[in-house]
């Protein structure tokens, strides 16, 4: 039997593993080096980091992270030490799609959206979420404008429009990326103080992929400047504390 160590917020995590050995529920914000030195199964969620200083010294052989994002997970080192590493992408994709469709349709009974079929929304990252999400705004007649620099390089096609464009022509922005820190396809505050300022002042900007992909300082400001513009956000860039100008 395996000992298996899981976030406690991991729902059904105990039942779904104990067939698989010990389970050992934990804090994810408090696990440590030394909590590991019998685990051979780690299962996180994005509130662990995973890295050298968690896993150096530890018997642990498979990381698994019940998120769809694995900016948390140091790939690259678990490689090198020959850990398995498994994630849950498109998990809840189905799920957010839905809830930014609902905030949609919440802004417009609230007199901030004009009807659906009139607005346009642009979809910043086209994975799991963002495709589930342009089916759905499809099937209520809102236009979709479609970023995703990674997909256009592998696919070609013509249904792609720059961020810059999206970015000025959309009602509606919302974002489905991965966090990336650096490269080509670098995430972090993909949307600031510079580019904000291309933005409709009637614009609504949705985040449910992770805080830091836009600059929360910058946006506040540009609500403040913009009383007609609204801003719906699941994620923040310093969870688990949030920025009061932006709740």
């Amino acid at each position: 039997m395996h000992t298996i160590m899981a976030d406690e917020n991991i729902p059904l995590a105990q039942d779904a593993m104990q067939r698989f050995g010990n389970v050992t529920t934990f804090h994810g914000r408090q696990l440590r080096q030394a909590d590991l030195q019998h685990a051979e199964i780690l299962l996180v969620r994005s509130i662990t980091r995973v890295d050298h200083s968690l896993l150096d010294s530890t018997p642990v052989r498979f990381v698994g992270t019940a998120t769809i994002g694995t900016d948390h997970i140091d790939q690259a080192y678990l490689a090198e030490r020959g850990i398995a590493f498994a994630s849950a992408a498109g998990c809840n994709a189905n799920s957010v799609a839905e809830y930014v469709i609902a905030a949609i349709l919440e802004l417009h009974a609230m007199g901030l959206l004009p009807p659906p079929q009139t607005v346009s929304l642009g979809i910043v990252g086209v994975g799991h979420v963002g495709s589930r999400l342009a089916e759905k705004a499809e099937a209520l007649g809102i236009s979709l404008l479609l970023n995703d620099p990674p997909r256009q390089r592998r696919e070609g096609g013509d249904q792609w429009c720059s961020f810059e464009t999206l970015l000025a022509e959309a009602d509606i922005i919302s974002f489905h990326v991965p966090l990336h820190r650096s490269g080509i396809d670098s995430t972090l505050h993909l949307l600031h103080r510079a580019n904000l300022r291309s933005i409709k002042p009637t614009a609504v900007v949705i985040n449910s992929a992770r805080g830091p992909v836009i600059d929360n300082i910058a946006l506040a400001e540009w609500l403040i400047a913009h009383p007609k513009a609204a801003a719906v956000l699941d994620v923040w860039e310093t969870e688990p504390a949030f920025s009061t100008a932006l709740a």
